[in-house]
């Protein structure tokens, strides 16, 4: 099974590659820069989510659902995710992993990533969003800043 530390390594191997020098060919990062920045995110994800310190050893599968989504939006944002795409974050999840996992998506703001939540339930979501799109059956049925 996949302990929490192993999964941010995994997470974190795009960091070898750069802009491709042409189109499907990555050009590769002197190891010491693609160490520096991989240093650098894994720092920025404990800095954001310092509690998974505490689970890094532990199995993935052990962890309950909601530490299962802050690993998951750790993994995001381990690879340098410019824009997190969250589909129902906070469905499913504990009131206070709920809470925590808000808080964090909240401390993104001002950052380099953008957060994009689709969500079904707008209690959650609607504290911690800028603007917000209601769509029903395909179409925008309301468009409002918050």
């Amino acid at each position: 099974a996949l302990a929490v530390a192993a999964g941010f390594a995994a997470s974190r191997s795009p960091a070898r590659t750069a802009a491709p020098s042409s189109p499907g060919t990555p050009a590769a990062l002197p190891d010491d820069l693609a160490e520096r920045l991989e240093a650098e995110r894994l720092a920025l994800v404990y800095r954001v989510l310092p509690e998974l310190l505490e689970m890094r050893a532990r199995k993935a599968l052990l962890l309950s659902g909601g530490q299962q989504k802050l690993v998951a939006l750790a993994r995001a944002l381990a690879v340098g995710t410019r824009l997190l795409l969250l589909d129902e974050p906070f469905e499913g999840v504990a009131p206070v992993l709920s809470k925590r996992l808000g808080e964090v998506i909240a401390g993104l703001k001002g950052s380099a990533t953008s957060v994009l939540i689709a969500q079904s339930d707008l209690n959650h979501s609607r504290r911690i969003v800028d603007s917000e799109v209601v769509i029903e059956r395909g179409a925008n049925v309301e468009r409002a800043a918050v």
